[in-house]
């Protein structure tokens, strides 16, 4: 519940800043930098850290990440700016569905009877919410029309 309210405040705020998506992005970068630069250097300090304990290459491709990562960041706030926050929040069940897809399918890893319910349910209440949806901007072209 943490995680879906965090991330749908964030969708939230990036569609009702107005800010510039790289703008917005370094900014939330220069929040997040000091705090995870201490949690780095905090497990470098208790020895349970990954970075600089293996090869060059190795630490190297640790620190790229972050550089990767800041693409798709800076392409979901500029979606976030251009579509529906509806239609961002419907989008944001894809990414986990096909985890769970890899996860089951390909790994086999277990998926319990009451977990298929469970996800069920939840893609159930997904496709009459997005029928609604259809049906009201159908409603609206239709009475629209002269």
């Amino acid at each position: 519940m943490v995680l879906a309210c965090s991330f749908g405040l964030y969708g939230l705020t990036k569609k009702t800043a107005g800010i510039e998506a790289i703008s917005a992005l370094a900014v939330e970068t220069l929040i997040l930098a000091p705090f995870a630069l201490e949690y780095i250097l905090y497990k470098m300090w208790i020895g349970n850290g990954a970075l600089f304990t293996g090869s060059i290459s190795t630490s190297g491709y640790l620190m790229l990440t972050g550089i990767v990562t800041t693409l798709p960041l800076y392409w979901f706030a500029k979606g976030a700016q251009r579509i529906p926050l509806s239609a961002l929040g419907f989008m944001q069940y894809i990414a986990p569905t096909l985890m769970l897809l890899i996860g089951v399918l390909i790994y086999n890893e277990p998926f319990r009877h009451e977990q298929l319910i469970a996800f069920g349910l939840i893609w159930i209440a997904l496709a009459l919410y997005t029928t609604s949806i259809i049906r009201n901007t159908r409603n609206k072209i239709k009475s629209a029309k002269p």
